[in-house]
């Protein structure tokens, strides 16, 4: 009988070179290694002010690959030039620290289950959103958790953030196969089919296939919750960066100079809400982690015009995570799907987004779970004013 072949050792590699500009840089190289073929691996990342090193385990033959992809990833940082960190954000009260995600299960790698008081404070922070939403005449609208594949290539999304695709198959449509699939009980039989549809990355995208072709007789306003699915890769998610996670977005689709007052508010409404919640966080000019041949000058582009601006909190352990966005996406959406303003000129778009699970893990971390520790804000279900710009009709 012969003998199995046995499967070759695993050796230790280092791969460096010299060291990034500042930190932004670095931890936008750290955010790429692990899709270098490294995400299953056992590899250690140091990216500081004096080298840029990877300590990887790989076997023979692998080597070669792995470091052709971090050179790659290396020179495309190295490309888009992040900007550098501003200062470091308040610590804040750190006395205010409890007891965390005692109420939280996890059913799997980023996915968790929310019980109560978690659950309630994730309706109160909805529901102060949704406040905010009305006050500016924006109406609820209730969207699927699913998209045609289609749309993510339309609006570019597939090619500007292809990590985070989570595709749906289905069984194939034929008795055979269906049997065969019964039997093995396994979702990663040969019977399944690319079913057409992706979970939706983002929620406001869903929107505008609705108004295709249409003229608008004054700015669109509307609010929605989005259940939506990243994928984040191998390596290990952390509390605030889900495979499934629900995004609250207030949107605005009109004028040019609708769309701009709109961001303009959005962005004094989140300087007043951290002065009103008295918690550590900052507000800062941001850019998506575009991937691809483009992704370099898009990244640039973003962050010269500064259509994205991010707030950026700080929890009671010292770590910052972007809880909301403020996005300016100008004739974007409008051109591509045909929507015309009042003034029959190209619609513009904006749309505020709060990430509800790092809403929570931010206030949680500071004030606990149960309700006699949150802010008076979302303890009393107190409405934040909504600042008045012109041009908001």
């Amino acid at each position: 009988m012969a003998e199995a072949p046995t499967e070759k050792p695993s050796t230790r590699h280092t791969w460096s070179r010299d060291p990034f500009p500042h930190a932004a840089a670095q931890s936008a190289f750290r955010a790429l290694v692990p899709y270098c073929r490294l995400g299953e691996s056992n590899f250690e990342v140091s990216a500081d002010d004096t080298m840029t090193r990877v300590v990887y385990d790989a076997r023979a033959g692998e080597a070669d690959e792995i470091e052709r992809l971090l050179q790659i990833a290396y020179e495309r940082v190295l490309r888009e030039k992040p900007a550098a960190d501003p200062a470091p954000a308040p610590s804040g009260d750190r006395s205010r620290r409890a007891a965390r995600r005692e109420s939280t299960w996890t059913l799997g790698p980023g996915l968790q289950v929310f019980e109560p008081p978690a659950a309630a404070l994730m309706a109160a922070i909805d529901q102060m959103i949704v406040r905010v939403a009305r006050e500016i005449g924006a109406t609820e609208y209730a969207t699927p958790h699913l998209v045609p594949a289609e749309l993510l290539d339309r609006v570019k999304y597939a090619s500007s953030f292809p990590q985070h695709l989570l595709l749906c198959h289905s069984v194939a449509y034929d008795l055979d196969e269906l049997d065969a699939f019964a039997r093995g009980g396994r979702s990663d039989r040969g019977q399944l089919r690319n079913a057409g549809f992706a979970l939706a990355p983002a929620a406001c995208m869903i929107l505008y296939p609705m108004l295709e072709g249409r003229s608008l007789d004054g700015a669109l306003r509307c609010t929605l919750v989005g259940h939506c699915a990243r994928f984040e890769g191998p390596r290990p998610h952390a509390p605030e960066r889900l495979t499934a996670f629900r995004m609250r977005e207030i949107v605005v689709v009109g004028t040019r100079a609708q769309a701009e007052a709109f961001r303009a508010q959005s962005l004094e409404f989140l300087t007043g809400l951290v002065d009103a919640l008295k918690l550590p966080a900052r507000l800062v000019a941001a850019t998506d982690p575009f991937f691809g041949r483009a992704g370099a000058s898009l990244a640039t582009l973003q962050r010269n015009m500064g259509v994205k601006h991010e707030l950026e909190a700080t929890d009671a352990d010292g770590n910052t995570l972007a809880v909301s966005s403020a996005n300016l996406h100008g004739e974007r959406f409008g051109s591509m799907f045909g929507i015309r303003d009042e003034e029959g000129n190209v619609a513009h778009s904006a749309c505020l987004a709060f990430g509800l699970e790092r809403w929570l893990h931010w206030l949680t971390s500071h004030c606990g779970e149960e309700p006699a520790g949150w802010p008076e804000l979302l303890r009393t279900g107190l409405s934040w004013p909504v600042p008045q710009t012109e041009a908001t009709g």
